[in-house]
């Protein structure tokens, strides 16, 4: 149920940037409702697909990783080739293939989708609009 409701979630963030949409109340509404109900769970996992593209510079790129939140500062994501764990202090970034570990402090105003951050992104520069409801 709640990995449906972050798809969800993510789902409708695609939409926001794709559709280059108008400003919809009823689509701010039930951003708003997803983002208040995950802003209350303590711990969740999720799976992901990242993509990348740029006709200018002729790159396109994708892969797939996870990451595991606990609270607002615990974070472990695994990306295609590092694995990024953080305590709320301090970051690891771990390189498998080199056997190597770089530690910084953690600095969440860094992150550019920080778990703190990431309910709230649709509120500052997209444009929303309600579709479809699709039911199962």
């Amino acid at each position: 149920m709640m990995k449906r409701f972050i798809l969800l979630f993510i789902a409708l963030l695609y939409v926001v940037i794709r559709v280059n949409a108008q400003y919809d109340k009823k689509a701010k509404g039930l951003l708003d409702q997803v983002s208040d109900k995950y802003q209350k769970i303590e711990s969740f996992k999720a799976s992901f697909t990242y993509s990348m593209e740029s006709p200018v510079n002729d790159v396109s790129d994708s892969f797939k990783g996870d990451i595991m939140v606990k609270g607002d500062n615990k974070i472990k994501l695994n990306l295609r080739d590092q694995i990024i764990f953080i305590d709320g202090t301090n970051q690891w970034n771990y390189l498998p293939d080199d056997k190597e570990v770089n530690i910084v402090e953690y600095d969440p105003s860094a992150m550019e989708f920080s778990p703190d951050k990431i309910y709230n992104l649709y509120k500052k520069g997209f444009k929303y609009l309600y579709i479809v409801e699709i039911e199962e």
